[in-house]
């Protein structure tokens, strides 16, 4: 069932990053992410007290460090799609799965062999899916691929945090990750005053890719609850590969054979994961 719900926050994961990165294009990258992470808030906390989850504990110092890592990760993760390809920014992102695997290990996790040539798989196939231009890597795109590799380990670093302080209560954990977040961003954006002016659509749009983002951090940290670190944070780190394919289906991006190999190894890998 963990595994499950791991692929599940990365295909909203992934939605919400298809969406969040074509606002980032016309928008300030972390004024969009403190909007999303705003509405969110608003969600969660009525969520919480609606279900009556959402209780103090040590724990959450967690989601303190999550909502802190998180949002700055989101938000270089945005400047980098918003001002270079897909093809660079998936497949480095994607690599913050790493982390949850190492720390999964070290913590005792001890995956059998079908899983870590499963989750080897997925790394593999993800990267391969999200590299469709590589002939686009040039100078101008090393500022990309540098935002792109500190979005990882924010990524990583952020599964790791999720998943310590799910014990806690997993809306009690998104209520604090978003607090941090929104108080954090909205700091920094009262320091820079940068210019942020919405239409009603694209406030409703910020506003629904927020939700689908706090939807997947939930998702992710009830998997971790379920299943090991290692395991599940391989498949959530797998969400390029949705990107990937909305990209393709709403962008009319054309995935090459190379691409739709690494698809098809990714989904087969994702299916041994989640079957041994």
């Amino acid at each position: 069932m963990g595994e499950l719900l791991a692929v599940l926050s990365a295909l909203v994961w992934g939605s919400a990053d298809f969406g969040g990165g074509m606002f980032a294009k016309r928008h300030v990258a972390y004024l969009t992410v403190l909007f999303s992470q705003s509405a969110a808030l608003v969600a969660v906390i009525i969520a919480g007290l609606l279900t009556s989850s959402l209780h103090l504990h040590h724990q959450l110092v967690w989601a303190m460090l999550a909502g802190v890592v998180g949002a700055t990760a989101l938000s270089l993760y945005y400047r980098a799609l918003s001002i270079g390809p897909m093809g660079i920014v998936g497949p480095v992102s994607a690599t913050g799965g790493v982390v949850p695997v190492v720390v999964g290990i070290a913590l005792g996790e001890r995956p059998d062999a079908l899983q870590l040539l499963g989750l080897a798989g997925c790394i593999i196939g993800v990267a391969v899916v999200s590299s469709g231009h590589h002939d686009r890597l040039s100078r101008a795109n090393l500022k990309v691929l540098g935002l792109s590799a500190l979005a990882a380990l924010g990524f990583g670093t952020a599964y790791v945090a999720l998943a310590q302080s799910a014990p806690a209560g997993v809306l009690a954990t998104l209520a604090v990750q978003r607090i941090t977040s929104v108080a954090m961003m909205g700091s920094f954006a009262l320091f820079r005053r940068d210019k942020f002016s919405l239409t009603k659509k694209d406030s409703m749009g910020i506003a629904a890719i927020g939700v689908m983002d706090v939807t997947a951090n939930g998702l992710f940290a009830l998997s971790s609850r379920l299943g090991n670190l290692s395991i599940v944070g391989a498949l959530g780190s797998t969400y390029p590969l949705t990107t990937a394919i909305l990209a393709a289906l709403i962008n009319k991006e054309r995935l090459n054979r190379v691409q739709l190999l690494g698809a098809a190894l990714t989904l087969a890998s994702v299916v041994v994961v989640s079957a041994a």
